[in-house]
């Protein structure tokens, strides 16, 4: 595993190395004491890429964080191979890896002519993620766009997701959707749960990456065990590279819980240091995850 995951590096192919080490490490069906730290690098070489791509960064800062990544890797490589010290890597895995494909569903509405949502490139960088993978025969990612109420009820009934992604704009009052004409629509928060009570299937988690009420949260949560939302107007980036982190974390195997606070490490790593405040989780009726607000 060790001389593999040094290959990879040396051949500079850090995310492939990242990937093959967790998944070398979960195939003994132990959990890994720092397999958190490792998730995180891996969603901040997937980020690092994106923001390349879309020149956010020079191509010297992106080789300085891939460097800082591979000398932490050799490092805990080093620790590995120590043999007068306890395997840090064994513990009891957190979550099962086996059993039937989760299914994710990324719906998004952007009625909006003159606003630019990034429309398809979240529903990239999220679709990148479980095609590229080491377990990614076990997900599904299903993608709609242009939802309308109609619409929404529908792929939803028709697919029968786990996680329901929802990418539009919102405020406190509700979210805008399109309407049977591709015009905006507000739907208010009354008549999305409305349309959330009439779903014929078990959600475990509705992720709406958009500004929603936290009141209309707890009331999804009643039917939808996890709840996550944002509670304030964010950067577009920041809410992109938020769910990046998070899906990175539900890839491998973590927890919703989990998966939220490696969502906002993301953040903190990628310098939107002031948007970890605007995301929240709710479970089952109860706010478990939001970090306090300055006002």
């Amino acid at each position: 595993m060790q001389e593999e995951v040094r290959k990879l590096i040396a051949q500079g192919e850090t995310l492939q190395a990242v990937n093959f080490l967790i998944a070398s490490l979960k195939e003994t069906g132990h959990y890994s004491s720092v397999s958190n730290e490792l998730i995180l690098y891996s969603s901040r070489l997937v980020s690092n890429a994106r923001n390349l791509r879309m020149n956010l960064i020079s191509h010297e800062e992106a080789n300085r964080l891939t460097a800082q990544v591979n000398y932490a890797l050799l490092e805990m490589l080093d620790s590995i191979e120590k043999k007068d010290k306890p395997d840090p890597f064994l513990a009891k895995e957190e979550m099962p890896a086996t059993g039937p494909a989760q299914r994710i569903m990324f719906l998004e509405a952007n009625p909006f002519d003159d606003i630019n949502l990034h429309s398809g490139k979240e529903s990239r960088e999220l679709e990148y993620i479980f095609r590229n993978h080491p377990n990614k025969a076990r997900f599904v990612f299903q993608k709609e766009f242009a939802i309308s109420p109609k619409t929404l009820l529908q792929v939803v009934n028709e697919y029968r997701p786990d996680i329901l992604h929802v990418s539009a704009f919102a405020n406190e009052e509700g979210i805008i959707l399109h309407d049977e004409d591709y015009s905006k629509k507000m739907v208010a928060n009354d008549s999305v749960m409305t349309i959330f009570s009439l779903f014929d299937t078990k959600i475990s988690c509705a992720f709406f990456n958009t500004w929603i009420s936290t009141g209309l949260a707890i009331q999804l949560s009643e039917k939808i065990p996890s709840i996550i939302g944002i509670n304030a107007l964010i950067d577009t980036h920041a809410a992109i590279s938020f769910a990046t982190g998070f899906y990175q974390a539900v890839a491998f195997n973590k927890d919703y819980p989990a998966a939220f606070e490696t969502g906002i490490k993301v953040l903190t790593e990628e310098g939107y240091g002031s948007e970890v405040k605007k995301p929240f989780l709710v479970q089952k009726g109860k706010l478990v995850s939001e970090k306090p607000r300055d006002d």
